[in-house]
């Protein structure tokens, strides 16, 4: 853990001491003991190389299913550009039976429906199919940033979805997590030294509607993604006459911007405690 991290943790928790005296003196040292806990139950030496996929944010506008989306994801982490495509982005070799293994199906009559995604994603323009190969038809990088941007997709978090998940399910799941990498800016630009790269769970009624899910439905995949340890995650109670409680989420690998946040809401007084 850094040094700077370190330090900022110290001091919100001699804040809080002062808070907490103030409400409960009773309780005080139970709540600070469970908060102190929660906030350094991370791995804070995940120092490894991230590598990472993106999409252009301009498919939200495409109209597509969640389930569409979830496989246009599968088939960019699976892309390349190769010598022979004139730079263009291709899956090769792509049938719908290599979609059911990615998704560990073994009922080869589900083809039927990976086909029908395809045709979706066809008809919508973000993908041509040739034969067994299906390139991609994404703007350029550059050409995403200055078209609304682009969300990444690491490959670490990616994989850890796939590896807890399996069935048509797992596309949802995934559409949901680009969901969320759709609200992350990682540019120290944009909220200070640290990077806007905590998601909020107020958000899940607004990635429900950009992704096609209902709201119930893209709750019950973030809780699936903190019941799994897929994302790192804190739950704070908020400072309110409800006292009700919200998760704090991040990339495993950015733990330290997620626990530094929490400290600035702590200090704040924007949350009251940490309670998980």
């Amino acid at each position: 853990m850094k040094k700077e991290i370190k330090d900022r943790m110290k001091l919100t928790m001699l804040n809080l001491k002062v808070k907490e005296k103030k409400r409960d003196d009773e309780k005080a040292d139970e709540r600070l003991r469970i908060t102190a806990e929660s906030l350094l139950k991370h791995n804070f030496d995940n120092d490894s190389v991230q590598y990472w996929g993106w999409l252009p944010k301009s498919v939200f506008d495409a109209g597509i299913s969640s389930r569409a989306l979830g496989l246009l994801t599968m088939l960019t982490m699976n892309s390349n550009t190769l010598p022979v495509s004139e730079g263009r982005r291709v899956t090769v070799r792509i049938k719908p039976s290599v979609v059911l293994n990615w998704l560990k199906i073994a009922n080869r009559n589900q083809a039927k429906t990976i086909r029908g995604l395809l045709d979706e994603l066809e008809n919508s323009s973000l993908i041509k199919v040739t034969g067994d190969e299906i390139e991609l038809l994404f703007p350029t990088m550059d050409e995403a940033k200055k078209n609304g941007g682009f969300c990444k997709v690491y490959t670490n978090t990616y994989n850890s979805i796939l590896d807890h998940s399996h069935g048509v399910a797992t596309l949802n799941r995934i559409a949901v997590y680009v969901g969320v990498r759709s609200l992350l800016y990682e540019d120290k630009n944009v909220g200070g030294s640290h990077w806007n790269v905590v998601y909020h769970n107020r958000s899940d009624g607004w990635i429900g509607e950009k992704i096609d899910l209902s709201e119930a439905t893209t709750k019950k995949i973030i809780q699936w993604f903190i019941d799994n340890d897929i994302l790192a995650w804190n739950l704070l109670q908020n400072r309110n006459k409800y006292h009700n409680k919200i998760y704090y989420l991040s990339e495993p690998h950015h733990v330290e911007s997620l626990v530094y946040d929490i400290c600035n809401e702590l200090n704040g007084s924007n949350v009251l405690r940490v309670v998980a």
